[in-house]
């Protein structure tokens, strides 16, 4: 959700709040792409803050390990109170804390995140046709947005996909073999997207660790990240963890939000 989006939304208490938090008058009528703008700034302004941050554990941590949505009641007074003081948190309703979408567009560019291995950021790695291939892969249509990517991975995983957080990192071709012919090997040639192949890969005869791998893909618990190659060699890659855990909190959100425009969208 961005608050440039949803702003006439906001209660006075969260509008003043993020005024003072961020340093920025809201009651302006400025076009939402102008705020924006505005926004984008501000927390472009924050990178060695965020930074010093991530090395100590902030708590703001856990609402991106949540998928940027973290309710009020899985929090001690002490964090929720911490949170309420942060320039990155959101409060659409008064008892759910999000990341703005505005804040994960600037966070997902910054080296001190992408190192983190967060999904949100990989998200926007992607190339176009891999976000389509995806986005067709989670039943999405046209080309999806890296955040509505986010939103679809999160609402498909659910609340009752923990066990995809112990699948394993590996090297991919030593799990699908790079000189067997199938789907796998359009990707390792550079042929077709990897989401495309994965999904491609479903209808194969797998052994059961091959089919859990691929749907840690869909769900979002593994990315592919390329390994690094010698003059000749073939690009290779490595299967890794993302950081987000079970989307519990997410399947939680259509009880806690009213029937209005907050609901429209959730990123």
């Amino acid at each position: 959700m961005y608050i440039s989006e949803c702003l006439q939304d906001l209660t006075i208490d969260e509008r003043s709040r993020l005024e003072r938090r961020l340093g920025i008058i809201l009651r302006r009528p400025e076009g939402a792409q102008q705020i924006r703008k505005s926004l984008h700034k501000i927390f472009q302004g924050l990178e060695v803050r965020i930074r010093a941050e991530l090395e100590a554990g902030a708590i703001w941590q856990r609402v991106l390990e949540a998928f940027g949505i973290l309710p009020e009641d899985r929090l001690s007074p002490e964090e929720a109170a911490a949170l309420k003081k942060h320039p990155l948190t959101f409060y659409p309703e008064g008892h759910v804390c999000l990341i703005s979408g505005e804040a994960l567009e600037i966070l997902s560019k910054m080296d001190c995140v992408k190192q983190r291995n967060f999904l949100f950021s990989e998200l926007f790695r992607l190339s176009s046709s891999e976000r389509k291939a995806y986005g067709k892969w989670l039943g999405l249509s046209g080309l999806p947005t890296a955040l509505e990517l986010y939103s679809a991975i999160a609402k498909v995983r659910g609340a009752d996909s923990a066990e995809f957080e112990t699948v394993p990192e590996h090297v991919m071709h030593e799990v699908f073999a790079e000189d067997e012919f199938g789907p796998m090997l359009w990707f390792y040639k550079g042929v077709l997207p990897l989401y495309e192949c994965l999904h491609m890969m479903e209808t194969q005869t797998l052994t059961q660790d091959q089919s859990r791998i691929i749907q840690a893909f869909r769900l979002g618990y593994l990315v592919a990240r390329p390994l690094p190659v010698n003059f000749g060699e073939p690009q290779r890659y490595r299967a890794e963890r993302t950081r987000e855990k079970s989307a519990g909190t997410f399947a939680d959100l259509p009880a806690l939000y009213k029937e209005d425009t907050l609901q429209r969208s959730l990123f």
